[in-house]
């Protein structure tokens, strides 16, 4: 089989053609694919750098932008398939069935890393966040929480993760609660949206309300282009920068737009670099510190952090939004493709990488944390190494199998 086949076989169909339906210049996928890329790659390195027992230095790549920039993005992609029309309840059902598929033979890879971890009496114990509790109970709440995507609903910060789950995948908690009500808004209507909508915001409580401004970020930016683009995608009306200068009486050509769209984008991640730099978004998280007492905020999961996380969002909508200015053209296939198929592995690497970091480090005798150390290089490269093959055998051997089930499914 050649690598062009495989490549080919690797991407997934339906979310590529949901982006041709929406007449998305293949430069502006690019752009949005390869931010999601660079999210992951934060993601990554940022986990790898944690200096408690893997590293002695805080890497951050975009800081705390990195978490809005990766709901965002999912978020905008949501909203392109929610738009296109459907049933609810069938829409629903097929992403759960999506992300189930691929974390389902995740977990059973990070079931035995952790249990081997437990067993050794790997460094990770130490740290209070996992909780080595090999009792029945508490591995089928473990299971119920990951099949369910609903860890970090109604739960406290303080509870350790344990064996059959995985600290970094808490994200995809936030993820489907909003799918279903990205969902309900497009395809539901009146007061069963309504209350579709108070429902998921009652069953996965305020951590989830909380994050939500950098989720629909992403749907803003999608109503946005839907009135300044034309149903060709490139054709400008209403809300684009050349139709409102029109508007008041100025010509603005493509180039003048282009131009504005840079500016607007240069602009806003130097706002974003500022805010990491200065420590003003660290300010703002100290701040909200305040807003309630201690015991209150353990139920705020991993939306702790969500003023700082707030105050990059602006800067995001501007980047991402006029991103689809900026990179209105074509782009060759050779090009395009492996940028696409490499985004394709982000939930892969996302869904593993967490444990197999400290799967590997278990596995190293003597590790120093240390950056003049190989040690911490040899375990990233090794991680990376697990959870792009995994990322392979998913779309090699489970991915076809489960695509048709889908298709027997849902259509």
């Amino acid at each position: 089989m050649s690598a062009h086949s495989l490549r080919v076989r690797q991407l997934n169909p339906a979310a590529l053609a949901t982006e041709r339906r929406a007449h998305i210049p293949k430069q502006y996928s690019a752009f949005i694919h390869l931010w999601r890329i660079l999210a992951t790659a934060a993601v990554f390195v940022g986990h790898a750098t944690k200096p408690d027992i893997l590293f002695d230095i805080d890497v951050a790549i975009i800081g705390r932008a990195t978490i809005p920039t990766f709901l965002l993005i999912s978020g905008y992609f949501t909203t392109l398939s929610m738009y296109s029309g459907g049933r609810f309840l069938k829409k629903v059902a097929k992403r759960y069935y999506i992300m189930l598929s691929m974390f389902i033979p995740a977990s059973f890879l990070i079931f035995f890393m952790d249990l081997y971890m437990v067993q050794a009496g790997a460094p990770i114990l130490t740290i209070y966040k996992f909780d080595p509790d090999l009792s029945f109970g508490r591995v089928l709440l473990d299971i119920f929480n990951l099949f369910t995507f609903s860890g970090e609903y109604w739960s406290q910060s303080t509870v350790g993760q344990g064996v059959f789950s995985n600290q970094a995948i808490w994200i995809i908690d936030y993820i489907m609660a909003y799918t279903v009500m990205t969902a309900a808004f497009y395809l539901l209507s009146g007061w069963v949206r309504v209350v579709t909508i108070l429902g998921v915001m009652a069953i996965a409580g305020v951590p989830v309300f909380l994050l939500s401004p950098l989720w629909f970020a992403g749907v803003l930016i999608f109503e946005i282009q839907r009135r300044c683009f034309g149903s060709d995608g490139i054709e400008p009306i209403r809300w684009h920068p050349i139709a409102l200068a029109s508007c008041v009486g100025i010509t603005l050509g493509a180039v003048g737009a282009k131009t504005l769209a840079f500016i607007a984008i240069a602009a806003a991640l130097s706002l974003s670099l500022v805010i990491e730099v200065t420590g003003a978004g660290e300010a703002v998280y100290g701040w909200s510190k305040m807003l309630a007492p201690y015991d209150y905020r353990q139920y705020l999961g991993m939306a702790k952090r969500f003023m700082w996380q707030w105050v990059h969002v602006p800067s995001l909508i501007v980047v991402i939004g006029a991103g689809r200015i900026l990179f209105d053209g074509s782009l060759g296939n050779s090009f395009l493709r492996p940028i696409q198929a490499v985004s394709q592995y982000c939930f892969p690497v996302f869904a593993i990488h967490f444990s197999a970091m400290y799967f590997v480090q278990s596995l190293m005798a003597d590790y120093m944390a240390r950056h003049d150390s190989m040690d911490p290089y040899a375990m990233m490269g090794c991680s990376f190494v697990i959870s792009v093959a995994f990322g392979y055998f998913f779309f090699r051997c489970i991915h076809p199998y489960s695509s048709a089930l889908s298709k027997r499914l849902f259509g």
